[in-house]
């Protein structure tokens, strides 16, 4: 947020001088996003210092354009799609299908939209079309593409039981195996982006998240850390399990797609099962190799966000600039936002 008065400027002016250019808009704006993750990078990873290991298909070096799946458990998950996506080049390329109610995020809930992103409701408000249409729109700019979904739709938290067995339910009504460490998946958002996006992506890469420190002295799981807690080190390793999944190999039916990912997260449900009963790696998830980010990937980024900031707040003039940036940039986001619903 305190970058968000720098942020929207400097897009608003990409955004007016390419406005009869859309494929030159897309790449400034891809390097612009890139450039604001690798200072959320700064924070998540290089302060931090976290131990993130990499388990399964350690080799993310290649690029192309994919569907991003991962269980969901913390605030701190859509930073993972950014670990990846940091080693080959392709940080800009992040788009995400977000929960509608995420839109009226200030500043960034408008912004996500104007990135790429796809905003969509649950169960029976769910708009097939408008999400079909948004997703196409990817294919037909040809848009290099990290598309990260949450199957779940929400997060799992042991501590909200009432979510937790509201999964239960869903999974015992459709003849699923019950859940333990993650919800039962949704699959309309997934079967739509395959469908849609065939001939460009090539693959799913689906990741499993664990976090360390995730259990009180009882032996209790507890809640994973959020933002405020990551940031301060209470989760001293991330392990992340991926397994690349070709396009090819994945059926496109509705029900044997739902199977598909449901057996999916079976095999999540059993590596969070041994990794927290443990709060270490398991055999199931095998040696892991160790990902780094290097300085340069993540120290200029912060340094030029800094200097920004630092040369508006300077002047009084500056000081003004910035706080009504900030608030005319929320309420034009949220009142943009709720006129396009």
């Amino acid at each position: 947020m305190g970058s968000a008065p720098i942020f929207m400027p400097l897009w608003a002016i990409v955004r007016t001088s390419t406005f009869l250019m859309p494929s030159i808009y897309r790449r400034c704006d891809d390097v612009l996003y890139s450039l604001y993750q690798r200072l959320i990078l700064f924070f998540f990873f290089t302060c931090t210092r976290v131990e993130v290991y990499l388990h399964g298909n350690t080799d993310v070096s290649r690029k192309e354009n994919i569907v991003f799946i991962c269980n969901h458990q913390s605030t701190v998950d859509w930073t993972v799609a950014n670990l990846l996506a940091v080693q080959n080049g392709s940080l800009g390329h992040i788009r995400y299908i977000l929960k509608d109610g995420l839109k009226f995020l200030p500043i960034y809930g408008f912004y996500f939209r104007q990135h790429g992103g796809i905003y969509v409701k649950r169960d029976k408000k769910f708009d097939e079309a408008k999400t079909r249409k948004d997703v196409k729109e990817i294919k037909d700019r040809k848009t290099p593409v990290w598309l990260v979904i949450f199957p779940e739709g929400t997060r799992f938290n042991p501590t909200l039981q009432t979510v937790v067995e509201r999964s239960k339910q869903f999974a015992e009504r459709e003849g699923l195996q019950v859940l333990e460490n993650v919800l039962t998946p949704r699959v309309k958002a997934l079967q739509i982006s395959l469908q849609e996006l065939v001939g460009h992506v090539t693959a799913v890469y689906d990741v499993t998240i664990a976090y360390s420190n995730t259990k009180d002295p009882s032996g209790t799981r507890i809640a994973s850390p959020g933002m405020p807690d990551f940031l301060m080190g209470s989760s001293s390793q991330l392990h992340l399990f991926l397994e690349r999944c070709d396009i090819e190999s994945i059926p496109q039916e509705s029900r044997q797609l739902q199977e598909w990912l449901h057996n999916q997260f079976l095999k999540k449900d059993r590596l969070l099962t041994d990794f927290y009963a443990e709060n270490k790696t398991t055999d199931l998830m095998g040696p892991g190799k160790r990902l780094d980010i290097s300085y340069k990937e993540t120290v200029p980024a912060f340094c030029f966000w800094a200097v920004c900031l630092a040369g508006i707040l300077f002047t009084n003039k500056g000081q003004t600039f910035y706080w009504k940036s900030l608030l005319t940039s929320t309420l034009g986001g949220v009142f943009w936002m709720s006129f396009r619903s």
